[in-house]
């Protein structure tokens, strides 16, 4: 029985060499073909489909697609401050009837790890939102004003972030 292309990569990211010349042998080819039909060198395309392998084999490599609905709010002309009762919001009509548009980002990371007398660490690099997506998280209303008042919350933009995981 064929193991499939998951566990196969279950056991390379496990260290698991068999495996890995398996994922090897599988796939070089096809990765072959298409590096050639780019570079139009054989010789190259060789060492880069090499490369690739090798640099796979070493790294661990996600991306993150975040989709979500946007959340619910109420119009700041359904609600109101009394005067006297501190700061306290009111509402007059329909609450949370408006919603905000929907929110969407691209998280991306790269990490490695590496084992030292019994000591793992793993190193990474990711990007929050690496598009730049200006998303509205949410409103915040402002009672503290002589009107009350409403402005959007957005969400991070571009985030980079550098991770360090020892385990023992």
């Amino acid at each position: 029985m064929k193991e499939s292309e998951q566990d196969l990569l279950k056991k390379v990211k496990n260290s698991d060499k068999d495996a890995f010349h398996q994922l090897f042998s599988n796939f070089f080819d096809t990765l072959f073909r298409f590096v050639v039909y780019k570079v139009k060198d054989s010789d190259l395309a060789e060492d880069i489909s090499q490369e690739t392998f090798l640099r796979v084999w070493n790294y661990d490599l996600t991306a993150n697609w975040v989709f979500s609905s946007g959340a619910n709010y109420t119009n700041i002309d359904n609600m109101y401050v009394e005067a006297g009762t501190g700061f306290t919001i009111n509402s007059t009509g329909e609450i949370n009837k408006e919603r905000l548009p929907h929110i969407h980002h691209l998280d991306v990371a790269i990490s490695r790890e590496w084992i030292f007398r019994s000591v793992i660490f793993n190193l990474g690099f990711s990007i929050y939102n690496i598009y730049n997506k200006s998303n509205i998280s949410h409103k915040r209303y402002n009672p503290y004003t002589p009107q009350l008042s409403v402005s959007n919350v957005f969400m991070l933009g571009i985030t980079p972030s550098i991770n360090l995981k020892v385990s023992f």
